[in-house]
């Protein structure tokens, strides 16, 4: 099926998850409660409960990535960019055309760990990296070894 790579936000009560989590152990478990109560206040205090909602409802996030991956993120980082940013010595916004995927955390809220080149003053690139959402990248091609 065509792919839409859209979102769609729902909001649940966070008792209900508890419960139906609670629900899933054995009727004879003995800490069913604190361990429900551990998780969901964990993952309520890192605003995390989303994920085991996920989960609990058997929806998975596909990540059509793989280290090596080169992609088009979407984002903007400081630097060099522009002849004029040069001439006058101050670093500009300039947009990353492509970067390499070098790692990949699918628990992590940004799930894409990427290499990027930013434009130095004298003309030289520096190795940059930062973990960003995959939602943010697009592919373009992959590390062929």
């Amino acid at each position: 099926m065509k792919k839409f790579n859209k979102y769609v936000s729902i909001q649940v009560d966070v008792d209900s998850i508890a419960n139906k989590l609670l629900g899933m152990f054995n009727k004879d478990e003995k800490h069913a409660e604190i361990v429900t109560e551990s998780i969901i206040g964990n993952l309520v205090a890192k605003d995390r409960v989303s994920g085991l909602f996920n989960s609990m409802n058997g929806y998975t996030t596909d990540i059509n990535f793989k280290e090596g991956d080169i992609v088009k993120p979407e984002m903007k980082v400081y630097g060099y960019w522009t002849k004029e940013s040069i001439e006058k010595d101050l670093i500009c916004q300039g947009e990353v055309v492509t970067a390499t995927i070098i790692a990949i955390d699918e628990y992590a809220d940004n799930t894409l760990t990427i290499e990027y080149l930013v434009p130095n003053l004298d003309g030289t690139f520096r190795i940059d990296s930062r973990t960003i959402h995959h939602s943010l990248c697009s592919k373009t091609s992959s590390y062929k070894q």
